[in-house]
């Protein structure tokens, strides 16, 4: 009867580990800062399946980035395919950098537009 229970117990815990799979699956958490997500630990789940980072001013590089869900800017993931703007000399910058990753949006696009180190900018 021990064998029994053990095969059953087994069972049970591989049923909850495909149901916790099945009820994420969908949806992946991104870094935020927005006001809301305080209270979520600065994070946020998004069903679009998508992160986004965006310069506060397109027209100044050195601006502040905004990060969170795409959920929270837009219905549809199109917003991914975002215009550019032109900076002060000329050069388009990205106003909106989309990424589909857990977590992938934390690091930002001042480390995605900053030169490597060593280089003149």
């Amino acid at each position: 009867m021990d064998r029994h229970s053990s095969y059953i117990f087994i069972w049970l815990q591989l049923e909850l580990c495909a149901m916790a799979v099945l009820l994420t699956k969908g949806e992946i958490r991104c870094y935020c800062d927005a006001a809301h997500c305080v209270a979520t630990g600065y994070m946020c789940k998004s069903e679009l399946n998508a992160c986004f980072s965006r310069l506060l001013d397109p027209q100044n590089t050195n601006s502040p980035l905004t990060h969170g869900c795409l959920d929270s800017l837009a219905s549809t993931a199109d917003l991914c395919q975002a215009k550019q703007a032109r900076n002060h000399s000329g050069t388009a910058v990205p106003t909106l950098e989309c990424c589909h990753e857990d977590m992938c949006n934390y690091r930002g696009l001042h480390d995605v537009l900053a030169p490597p180190k060593g280089e003149a900018s």
